[in-house]
């Protein structure tokens, strides 16, 4: 016996259907099905091959377009063109033989009851003429004929239809027709359908397009991008508009971040982290209101955060009504090409939206000063040609009011099509597709008759849902009692996989929030996830957390968890699944197949913790307390009791699951409860939250007042106060000697406290000097030692002051250019030029620190602008707060693999301090820089290529941005406290009378000037947070405390700096202190340690406070210097592990 079934449409969801029926007999033992496709066209495809314009490309990505068993090459673009996508469908077609059931230029014209049997259909079939006629029986039939049929044109009165008279209002008055038009002479209309190439626009014409969908955007960019006079763009209620690939957003007015051209970001269409999202979420949850609430508030605020605008992505205009702006009832326009030419006269050029713009902004494509106007829906186009408008309060309906006489040369009607099926008979036997009420597919599945490829996902692909849609209806069809009779008698039902999750009833489409806008039920929109999960839960696909874990492993579990529902992790098990498929998914699901690479690109940060991680963070502590309830009720049930909210939870989750996520939520009670009572730390004081968990505290690392919020607490507490459950904080200057220093208070003589790896490594990632174990820091600080000798600092001279003369001549020719004639030159010698210091101080370190550790300087000074590696550096060094605080969230294996040595941090940074050092190897002499002694001992050390550039990185960051940020910090003091700064100016200036005579010798003389950078660097160190150490076996003594073993224990120095108990008056700056210990006794100078203490001290503290010294004395004997705006707290700054400096904006004025 055979299954005999019709399949029409040669599109994806035709194709697609057609291959799971004649593969059915593989996964189906008995299951032989007879397959046929009927195209009218002469080749597969559909509108992909016959409705397709110039530039088109898609708005879903190949990862969620192609089908499950098929990908396209990872080479190919994330979105693929028409015809790329239609040679892909050919392929598809050839891998598993279709061709041969494949009838091209054969319409169906129509299907009617078989008269000699009830289980059976007579499709009748014509040439592409129209002439030959035949009939075929079949026992279903699946209809795949595409959403994009026939063409829809609204009735436009005066264009398209017959002319009302009107009021000056423009609403259509009285019955009045004039002379019915199919055209208004003068204008040419045409639909979207017809549409091919910019061509069609002609020259100097004015081009009316009707529609604000896709395929209206992408006609309006090219129409703008055409010799065309202009483009207006008509809606009825707005849009909403998202790109298809995730923003890429610039930072400080575009010193970092934005989109790589080499390297685009993660299509926004794959950016769901499905558990917790769809898996796992109970009924009661997935639901209500609160999971689409979350996701709306993260959108519209995103929206705004890289935009300035909540009703779209960079939209400032056209947005839905208010009534219906939410997320879970739009379908959005993921085309954005013709978003800048929209948006860009709409900005809001308000103080807060420039600030936000500097702060954080998506990419604004140049439009070259073309628009395209958006206008309301025209209600009418008079006599004259002239098109009038509906009228609102929308500021596009007021700009066309105050426009008269716009008289469109083309109108292009993009409205979409309507669905017709003119060869289903409209009989009881035969369901409309409105009718298909069983997941918008079928309605009994008797009828044999399917809809296949109809719903319309708000944000996905049609393709990857009819692939579902296929498997489901099939499934169900063979199980049907009706249609068993047709298979083989060996035919057996298959049974639901104990691996796959319990069948429960999703909410899936879209939302109705206005009566008028029921996407759901004029379109069938659906939420893509939900419904794929749906269709995979009532199939019996969706496998088990704990299958993924325990039979692929980490790093499928990782992909299944934090990506879409691709249809190809509904082949693991269920009907659908083999010997094969699992593997075959698995394969491409682990971090270096396709899907698991492309999960493994984050989006970027602000999208990665906005839409990823925040909500997963949200919506699992709460699954996973109702799924246990769900199963403490369960329990209560089976022994006879019953509970009413019981029939309102869920009951889809496996016993280990339920037994899993409930361990969970216990463990971590218990574990707050064992902080607070039990923990060895137990009776350190501080604040109930912190002695607890660790999450505030990584809370407040996260917002940049770590060190801010510490301070509180140690007036509070006292000298020691428990930050962390595991963690100390000391404040007591004793700390330093017994946490850092050779004589430490370890119990047990001879133990270092080592450093806290949380903190200092990445897993993956080749450590530094500041990783390395106690045997290789020993010896490679040994060497490096040489580096910093006294007699190689005295070598080291030409190079720094070298560096020096070129800031000092910058800035000189910014203030005194120098193709002016001396006289000029003089006349402006007491004028004032505003500069940036943070920016020219960080220029001489990092070019002087350069030249030391690879043998050339990074072009900073040369260009006045950084250089794209001390950008990568300065990127790096602002995301490590982020990384240490997903670690300390026992998240490490993530940013390992976020930030390990596959991120693009690491990769560019790597290859280019690697060309750097490989080109000072390559110079074979030996300089007084601070690598030789590590090249002179490279083989003896037994130091790798790998090892040698990770050390001479670590010497870029610490001796320039440490550097620069206590040069920026005296300079803003200095200019704060007039007395101090005209001593030691005073000082600098009557001890030289050439600036050549102030050398790294010469500047040990100024006392005042040492004594100044002491006390900035008690007040702002660079280092301001805790540096954390981990007591060694047997517990140490610290600052009089004893303390347990493999304990966190550290001192921050901001908080050290400014505690009362260790200084008077501990915000004032005052270097006096450091000069005249003896008038102030309050004061503990022993406190302050910049460049800690012990074995792992910083070994460049001479180098630093001669290359400080030398800077500043040159800048302060060349330039009088004041503050741009003296009222503005320059110190009002962030603080992660370094300060995220503001700009510092001075006047200098050339003294000589």
């Amino acid at each position: 016996m055979v299954l005999k079934v019709a399949v029409i449409g040669g599109g994806p969801s035709g194709l697609v259907t057609l291959k799971y029926l004649l593969e059915a007999r593989k996964f189906f033992t008995g299951a032989n099905i007879e397959a046929h496709l009927f195209e009218k066209a002469e080749d597969v495809g559909g509108i992909f091959s016959y409705r397709v314009y110039e530039d088109a490309e898609l708005v879903s990505s190949k990862y969620l377009t192609t089908f499950s068993d098929f990908r396209v090459p990872e080479h190919e673009k994330d979105f693929l063109t028409p015809k790329r996508y239609v040679e892909y469908l050919k392929s598809y077609a050839t891998r598993f033989a279709l061709w041969d059931h494949i009838h091209l230029s054969t319409k169906v014209t129509s299907i009617r009851p078989d008269p000699t049997s009830t289980s059976q259909h007579v499709l009748t079939t014509s040439d592409a003429q129209g002439q030959v006629l035949v009939e075929h029986k079949y026992h279903a039939v699946a209809i795949c004929s595409g959403l994009n049929q026939d063409p829809f044109i609204p009735d436009i009165s005066g264009l398209n239809a017959s002319l009302f008279t009107s009021d000056e209002k423009g609403q259509n008055q009285n019955p009045l027709y004039k002379p019915c038009v199919s055209n208004h002479p003068g204008i040419e209309t045409l639909h979207a359908a017809d549409f091919k190439t910019r061509s069609q626009f002609g020259t100097d014409k004015t081009i009316l397009i009707l529609g604000v969908g896709e395929t209206a955007m992408d006609i309006a960019h090219l129409a703008i991008t055409s010799p065309t006079k202009r483009v207006i763009l008509c809606h009825r209620d707005g849009f909403h508009h998202a790109p298809k690939i995730i923003p890429q957003p610039y930072r400080a007015g575009g010193r970092s971040g934005g989109p790589d051209p080499n390297n685009p970001n993660k299509p926004l269409d794959c950016a769901t982290a499905s558990l917790f999202d769809t898996a796992y979420v109970p009924q009661v949850v997935q639901h209500g209101p609160w999971q689409w609430a979350v996701y709306d508030s993260f959108v519209t605020n995103m929206g705004w955060m890289i935009s300035g605008t909540r009703v779209g992505f960079d939209q400032w205009v056209g947005g839905v009504s208010s009534k219906r702006l939410h997320t879970d009832s739009l379908l959005i326009c993921k085309s954005d090409k013709a978003m800048p030419y929209i948006s860009e006269q709409y900005r809001s050029n308000s103080r807060l939206n420039r600030w936000r713009t500097w702060l954080l902004n998506m990419e604004l494509r140049p439009t070259g000063g073309k628009k395209i106007d958006l206008a309301p829906w025209p209600t009418h186009v008079d006599e004259e040609g002239v098109v009038h408008f509906e009228r609102n309060e929308r500021p596009e309906s007021e700009k066309m009011r105050r426009e008269k006489g716009i008289k469109p040369d083309i109108v292009i009607f993009a409205t979409g099509y309507k669905q017709s099926f003119p060869f289903v008979p409209n009989a009881e036997a035969y369901p409309s597709l409105d009718a298909s009420v069983t997941r918008g597919i079928f309605r009994d599945i008797d009828d044999g008759i399917a809809y296949i490829g109809f719903v319309r996902p708000a944000f996905g692909a049609i393709p990857p849902l009819a692939e579902l849609q296929a498997q489901h209806w099939i499934y169900h069809l063979i199980t049907s009692s009706k249609y068993r009779t047709y298979l083989s008698p060996s035919f057996k039902p298959p049974q639901r996989s104990h691996d796959a999750v319990e069948q429960y009833e999703m909410s899936y489409k879209l939302n109705c929030r206005d009566k008028d806008h029921d996407l759901a039920a004029t379109k069938r929109g659906v939420d893509q996830e939900s419904y794929a999960y749906q269709l995979a839960l009532d199939m019996g696909s969706a496998p088990t957390w704990i299958h993924i874990l325990r039979t692929f492993g980490r790093e499928v579990f990782f992909t299944w968890a934090l990506g879409p529902n691709f249809p190809t992790k509904f082949r693991i098990v269920g009907p659908w699944a083999n010997e094969d498929t699992p593997h075959e998914a698995a394969r491409l699901m682990r971090a270096d197949g396709e899907l698991g690479k492309l999960v493994g690109r984050t989006g970027g940060a602000v999208f990665f913790f906005t839409y990823t991680l925040i909500p997963l963070i949200i919506f699992a502590p709460i699954s996973i307390f109702i799924n246990t309830l769900n199963w403490l009720l369960m329990t209560q049930r089976s022994e006879g009791r019953s509970f009413l909210i019981m029939d309102r939870l869920p009951t889809h989750a496996s016993g280990a699951t339920i037994w899993a996520l409930a361990a969970l939520l216990i463990f971590s009670v218990l574990r707050c409860l064992y902080n607070v009572f039990l923990h060895p730390l137990r009776n350190f004081p501080g604040p109930l939250k912190n002695r607890a968990s660790g999450l505030p505290n990584v809370v407040s690392m996260l917002r940049g007042k770590w060190t801010a919020e510490l301070l509180p607490l140690v007036e509070k507490y006292g000298p020691v106060v428990r930050i962390r459950p595991d963690e100390l904080l000391f404040t007591h200057p004793d700390a330093w000697k017994d946490i850092y220093s050779h004589q430490n208070g370890a119990v047990v003589k001879g133990e270092e406290f080592g450093k806290f790896e949380l903190f200092y490594q990445t897993r993956g990632v080749t450590p530094s000097l500041l990783g390395e174990t106690r045997g290789n820091h020993a010896l490679i600080r040994r060497q490096l030692s040489h580096g910093f000798s006294d007699r190689t600092l005295r070598d080291q001279e030409s190079i720094v002051k070298g560096y020096v003369d070129l800031l000092i001549q910058q800035l000189r020719e910014r203030c005194i250019p120098v193709n002016k004639t001396d006289s000029e030159k003089e006349k402006l010698l007491p004028s004032k030029t505003a500069f940036d210091l943070r920016h020219w101080y960080n220029f001489t370190t990092f070019d002087i620190i350069g030249d030391m550790a690879f043998g050339e300087p990074f072009g900073s000074l040369e260009t006045g602008q950084e250089s794209e590696l001390v950008k990568n550096i300065e990127r790096g060094l602002a995301s490590q707060p982020i990384g240490t605080a997903m670690k300390l969230l026992g998240l490490g294996r993530m940013i390992s693999w976020i930030a390990g040595r596959n991120s693009k941090f690491r990769r560019i940074n790597g290859q280019k301090t690697a060309e750097k050092l490989r080109r000072r190897m390559g110079l074979n002499v030996e300089r007084p820089d601070l690598i030789e002694p590590l090249l002179r001992k490279q083989e003896e050390l037994n130091m790798p290529f790998e090892r040698l550039r990770a050390n001479a990185g670590l010497l870029v960051i610490a001796g320039s941005e440490t550097t620069a940020t206590l040069l920026s910090g005296v300079t803003y003091l200095l200019l704060t406290n007039a007395e101090c700064l005209r001593k030691v100016t005073e000082e600098v200036r009557s001890a030289f009378k050439s600036e050549h005579e102030i050398t790294f010798s010469s500047v040990q003389n100024l006392s005042y000037m040492l004594a100044c950078l002491r006390e900035a660097l008690r007040c702002y160190p660079p280092v301001a947070g805790p540096l954390p150490r981990v007591v060694p076996k047997g517990g140490a003594n610290v600052a009089g405390y004893f303390v347990p073993e493999n304990t966190v224990v550290s001192v921050a120095q901001w908080p050290m700096n400014h505690s009362a108990r260790n200084f008077s008056e501990p915000f004032s700056f005052k270097p006096e202190r450091f000069l005249a210990p003896e008038s102030f006794p309050g004061d503990i100078l022993e406190a302050v340690q910049p460049f800690s203490m012990g074995p792992r001290d910083c070994i460049g503290k001479n180098l630093a406070y001669s290359e400080m010294r030398t800077i500043l004395a040159r800048l302060l004997f060349n330039f009088d210097i004041e503050l741009v705006d003296p009222k503005k707290d320059w110190l009002d700054q962030k603080v992660f592990f370094l300060w995220t400096k503001l700009p510092l904006n001075v006047y200098l004025t050339p003294v000589r």
